[in-house]
């Protein structure tokens, strides 16, 4: 019985990351197909590089989430055993350490490739476009291969309207992340949203920065994962399933932020703790000890939890011989 139970929570990992990195993989692949999309033509709905691309981008992301998304998992199958759940942990961590710096040297050229091989995608004419400003409204009669356009342009700011036109001019509008404003406007990002991918992204940006530095730097960066797992012991902290999954969210977003705020922070403030290691920053040494610490803390709790469960007696419930 043990042993199916280790290998289903074995499965739901395997589960969890290679779905993650799919669903990852193919919304990059969308948005970023749309940020190349023009009105008027053809929309592709599958791109190999882009795909790829948003494998190298979310990564970091459906690893760090991983841990999460298994605690949910163990709310709801309490059966799994201790053990079984500790070494998943822990061959997690081995992948954290070891998968991303060896995938990261491939994907890179993948990526590389992709970004080279993306031509410069031409406006379609006949249709009415506003300049990111809000200033103008221009209308394209004629775009060239090279974005260099020709039209007609309305000046909003001019109350009487000041209406001229333009030839082989590339206005500022093509200098932006979509290539057409009409589709920008259509499916842009709320603001929420994008500030909370733009928190993922940032993670994603330092954990390949950290993977690119010496092993040591990689390790001290790579406790986050430890403080992230700190999750899975704290799942059963309440009898209530819908407490510990809001335990568990402000863990996970508690350790996100603490390890964002604290490498983030400017250098003048950890200037007074000392350096017990010389070719370490003094922020990622206090990183690392918080983290171990939450990690500790978390496992400590969950032992005393574990035994007091068991040293406690059974409750006697209505109609049972006393």
């Amino acid at each position: 019985m043990n042993f199916i139970c280790s290998i289903k929570i074995f499965a739901a990992y395997i589960a969890i990351v290679m779905l993650g990195l799919c669903t990852g993989a193919f919304l990059y692949m969308t948005y970023s197909l749309c940020t190349v999309l023009v009105a008027g033509q053809k929309f592709s709905a599958f791109s190999s590089g882009f795909f790829l691309q948003g494998i190298f981008e979310v990564l970091p992301t459906v690893l760090s989430l991983c841990p999460l998304f298994i605690s949910f998992y163990l709310i709801r199958h309490k059966e799994i055993p201790w053990y079984s759940v500790l070494v998943c942990m822990i061959l997690h961590l081995c992948l954290w350490i070891f998968f991303i710096p060896a995938l990261k040297e491939k994907l890179e050229i993948s990526v590389y490739k992709n970004k080279e091989m993306q031509a410069a995608v031409s406006l379609s004419p006949g249709y009415f476009r506003v300049s990111q400003d809000n200033r103008y409204v221009l209308y394209y009669s004629e775009v060239d291969s090279e974005n260099n356009a020709s039209g007609v342009c309305i000046d909003k700011s001019k109350s009487n309207g000041n209406v001229f036109t333009f030839s082989s001019e590339k206005p500022a509008i093509f200098q932006d992340e979509f290539s057409d404003p009409l589709i920008k406007n259509t499916v842009e990002m709320p603001v929420l949203l994008k500030q909370i991918l733009k928190y993922f992204q940032k993670f994603t940006v330092s954990s390949y920065s950290r993977c690119s530095e010496n092993f040591v730097s990689w390790i001290i960066f790579s406790s986050i994962i430890f403080a992230f797992t700190s999750v899975v012991w704290i799942k059963n902290i309440s009898a209530w399933r819908l407490v510990n999954v809001l335990f568990i969210l402000m863990d996970y977003i508690f350790v996100f932020f603490l390890n964002f705020f604290i490498l983030g922070a400017d250098d003048s403030l950890f200037q007074k703790i000392p350096i017990l290691i010389k070719s370490v920053p003094t922020k990622s040494l206090l990183v690392f000890v918080l983290n171990i610490f939450i990690f500790v803390s978390a496992f400590v709790l969950w032992l005393i939890s574990r035994l007091v469960k068991e040293n406690s007696p059974e409750p006697a419930y209505y109609g049972d011989d006393l």
